[in-house]
């Protein structure tokens, strides 16, 4: 990404800016992200899912691997998602936080049930709402 420097930049006006990191907050930052992420996953054998472009799959034979991508959000499924998680972080050098088994994820929680069959539910927004009805 680039920019041409403008008056705000004095003496560098005029002169072409590389950044080497979109910075947050900027209209194109999602756009960069989402392209950085469709080249890695592109070079890692996932394709697009034909009803949503933020689904990215990869048939390994045996099952297939699922990656959900939200703005800069992420769920791996996968036989072995640490695996997954270690080649974005190591080889591509992505900063990826709070990875791990999911237990909350955009508004919902996620657990098995009984027989071990992943459940996903909003509880904790459902818990606030209780709780505001019984201090009325």
């Amino acid at each position: 990404m680039h920019i041409i420097a403008g008056l705000e930049f004095g003496d560098r006006e005029g002169h072409v800016l590389i950044m080497s990191k979109a910075p947050c907050g900027l209209h194109s930052s999602g756009l960069c992200w989402s392209e950085r992420l469709a080249d890695v996953l592109g070079e890692m054998g996932c394709f697009t899912s034909k009803c949503e472009k933020d689904i990215w799959m990869h048939n390994k034979g045996d099952h297939c691997k699922h990656i959900a991508a939200h703005v800069n959000d992420l769920m791996i499924a996968s036989k072995d998602p640490d695996l997954i998680v270690k080649m974005l972080m190591e080889n591509c050098h992505f900063e990826l936080k709070g990875t791990g088994p999911t237990e909350f994820h955009l508004g919902c929680n996620f657990f098995c049930d009984e027989e071990g069959v992943l459940c996903c539910a909003p509880k904790k927004h459902i818990e606030k709402i209780l709780e505001n009805c019984r201090r009325i």
